[in-house]
């Protein structure tokens, strides 16, 4: 960055310590594995994709219904 420092030894433990920085933030915006969730039927993601494809069935199902008209 724009920050001086007063050696290279104190320049090397800020790069150290912003590596070490970055690695937690990089585990915490990870992706959870398949048993956090999935094996259960707990998974956000999973619930709301199956909900959306029951709303898509639900209105194709409507639409393949013959309307029956009165004459």
């Amino acid at each position: 960055g724009d920050r001086g420092f007063c050696s290279i030894e104190c320049r090397n433990r800020q790069i150290a310590g912003d590596e070490v920085e970055e690695k937690r933030a990089l585990k915490k915006m990870a992706v959870p594995h398949r048993s956090d969730g999935h094996s259960n039927g707990q998974c956000e993601t999973c619930n709301l994709l199956e909900e959306l494809q029951a709303r898509r069935l639900s209105r194709e199902k409507k639409k393949q219904k013959p309307s029956i008209r009165k004459p």
